[in-house]
C-alpha cells in the first residue's frame, strides 16, 4: 500500500546503495539550496517506481490560482500536526522545488521548509521578529492540495550601512538552518550588536554611533537602560539589582502595530522603524518599579524631527516630569549626532531576495524527453478534486 513519498539523504554522490532495485530509492540527485548554496542537498526517493513514473510539470494550479516552481507557498497543517498553533505565523511556509503528477488527481511536491521560530529547537529566541522565518535544507514530499496560497516572503540583508526598509507585515528570512547531518542541526550565525552582543531584533530600533572611528550598533533598549541607570546615580540613587528595563521578546499571540518599519531609514543614521506604541504593556510592565523611565523617540522626516532620548521622572511628587539627554555611544562613549539634512547621502535599498537567490528553471536533471514533455505545459485541477 502507498503511504507517501520518503526522502533519503546522502553525502556524496558517489555513496549510492548496494544494488538499486526500482521499489525503493530513486537515482541519487543533488539539489541546489536557493537559500545557502552551502546548504545544498544530495538525496533520493523512495518508492522508486511510483516516482519515476510521475511526469514533472513547472506549474500547477488550484481553485484558479496558478503556482509554480520556486514559488514560495503557505502549507496548511492541522491543529494536532502544528507544534505553534499559537505562532505570529499561521500556517507553515515552503519553496516548491519540483512538481510531479502521476494524473491530475495526484500531484506532488517536493520542497524546501522555512521554520518558524516556534518550529526549531529552542524555539523563539528575543531576536527573532514577529515576521521571521529560517530557511533550511529540510526536504519533504507533500500532496499539492495542502498548498493554501502563495506567500510573499524577502530575504532581508543586514549590512552596516545599508538594508532594505520593509513594512511591518512583510514575511523575511535572514537566517538559514542546517537540518543535515541529522543530529548534528546548526544554525547560521547572526551578526552581534552593542555592548550585550546580542544580534539585532528587526522590529526593535537599532541606533549606530555617528563617530566615524565607531560607527557600532546599538540596540535602543540597551540606550534607554544606561540613561535610566545614569539617572538613578545622578539623584544618588541605588539602582535595583532586580531591575529590568529590557521589554521581552514579542512572543505566541502577541500583537504589533502593522505600520512599523521593520528597518533602516535610508537617509538617517541607524535601523529606525517609525515612532509607535508597539509593545506598550510589555515595556511598561519591566519598568513598573523603576523610578524613572527612558525612551528613544524616533525623528520623522516628514516632520522634521530628530531622533531624541526622553527621561520621565516617575518618583511619587515629581509629576511625571520629562527632559531630553544626550544620546551616547555605549562603546565609544562619544555623543550620537544625526546628521543635517543638506549632509545627508541617500542609500541604496538592498534587495536580497532578488540578488541573492539565483532562480533556475531547472532545479533538477533532466532526460531530453523529460524537458520535452514539461515545456510550457500547466497541469490543470478538477475544483472537486481541490475541495477548497
Amino acid at each position: 500500500m502507498f503511504d507517501g513519498f520518503k526522502i533519503q539523504y546522502y553525502q556524496s554522490l558517489l555513496e549510492r546503495p548496494k544494488k538499486r532495485k526500482r521499489d525503493q530509492d530513486s537515482a541519487l540527485i543533488l539539489q541546489e539550496n536557493p537559500f545557502d548554496r552551502n546548504l545544498d542537498t544530495i538525496f533520493s526517493v523512495s518508492p522508486a517506481d511510483y516516482w519515476e513514473d510521475t511526469s514533472r510539470y513547472r506549474k500547477f494550479t488550484i481553485a484558479n490560482e496558478t503556482f509554480a516552481v520556486n514559488d514560495i507557498v503557505f502549507i496548511r497543517s492541522s491543529d494536532e500536526d502544528d507544534p505553534g498553533p499559537d505562532a505570529p505565523i499561521k500556517g507553515w511556509v515552503a519553496r516548491v522545488l519540483e512538481v510531479r503528477a502521476g494524473d491530475e488527481q495526484h500531484v506532488y511536491l517536493r520542497i524546501y521548509w522555512l521554520y518558524r521560530p516556534e518550529d526549531l529547537p529552542g524555539g523563539r529566541k528575543p531576536y527573532h521578529g514577529r515576521n521571521e522565518l529560517i530557511a533550511s535544507n529540510d526536504m519533504q514530499i507533500v500532496d499539492a492540495t495542502t498548498v493554501n496560497a502563495k506567500a510573499n516572503v524577502k530575504h532581508w540583508v543586514e549590512e552596516d550601512d545599508k538594508s532594505e526598509l520593509m513594512d511591518g507585515d512583510q514575511l523575511f528570512w535572514r537566517q538559514t538552518y542546517n537540518i543535515r547531518p541529522k543530529n548534528n542541526e546548526t544554525p547560521l550565525s547572526l551578526p552581534k550588536h552593542c555592548i550585550d552582543q546580542v544580534p539585532c531584533n528587526p522590529d526593535r530600533l537599532l541606533i549606530q554611533c555617528s563617530n566615524p572611528k565607531c560607527k557600532k550598533w546599538l540596540h535602543a533598549v540597551c540606550i534607554e537602560s544606561a540613561a535610566v541607570k545614569e539617572a538613578y546615580a545622578a539623584y544618588g540613587l541605588t539602582y535595583p539589582t532586580n531591575a529590568s528595563h529590557t521589554p521581552p521578546a514579542p512572543m505566541n499571540g502577541t500583537t504589533s502595530n502593522t505600520n512599523l518599519q521593520r528597518s533602516t531609514s535610508t537617509n538617517k543614521k541607524g535601523r529606525k522603524k517609525k515612532n509607535s506604541n508597539a509593545e506598550p504593556d510589555a515595556e511598561v510592565n519591566a519598568q513598573q518599579i523603576l523610578l524613572f523611565k527612558a525612551e528613544v523617540v524616533n525623528g520623522s522626516e516628514m516632520e522634521r524631527t530628530k531622533t531624541k532620548l526622553v527621561l520621565t521622572d516617575l518618583r511619587e511628587g515629581q509629576g511625571q516630569r520629562t527632559w531630553e539627554v544626550v544620546i551616547k555611544c555605549l562603546i565609544c562613549g562619544e555623543d550620537i549626532e544625526e546628521e543635517e539634512e543638506g549632509d545627508r547621502k541617500e542609500e541604496e535599498h538592498v534587495h536580497g531576495a532578488e540578488q541573492g537567490v539565483k532562480e533556475e528553471e531547472d532545479e533538477v536533471p533532466k532526460t531530453e524527453q523529460a524537458e520535452e514533455e514539461e515545456e510550457d505545459r500547466n497541469l490543470p485541477f478538477r475544483s472537486s478534486v481541490i475541495g477548497m
